[in-house]
């Protein structure tokens, strides 16, 4: 595994959620790593990490980059975060909040 997004793709995997196809509808995953670099977390990780939020930076930056992405790519119907990817899309919950990072 190259990144986070990666780590969370292997084990969703392992869990069978992945890719879900029933007759009627088509589930299908898109990771998203975090805008800052972080340290290697798992030494059998060939890349660093990456995270949501550092020290000393904004967290809209994080938080802009969700939205962004989900304007651009969307629409979703759910979202699924691990450690600060969780933290984030709690705070994006919020309507408001939402909007004031750029969301529609």
């Amino acid at each position: 595994a190259d990144s986070n997004s990666e780590v969370t793709e292997m084990q969703m995997m392992i869990l069978g959620l992945h890719e879900f196809e029933a007759a009627d509808a088509t589930c299908t995953c898109t990771f998203l790593d975090g805008p800052h670099a972080a340290g290697k977390f798992d030494a059998h990780l060939e890349a660093s990490g990456r995270s949501w939020h550092v020290a000393g930076q904004p967290v809209e930056v994080g938080l802009r980059r969700i939205v962004e992405h989900c304007e651009r790519e969307g629409p979703y119907d759910g979202a699924f975060g691990f450690s600060q990817g969780t933290c984030m899309l709690a705070l994006l919950s919020d309507l408001g909040e939402w909007r004031r990072c750029g969301g529609s």
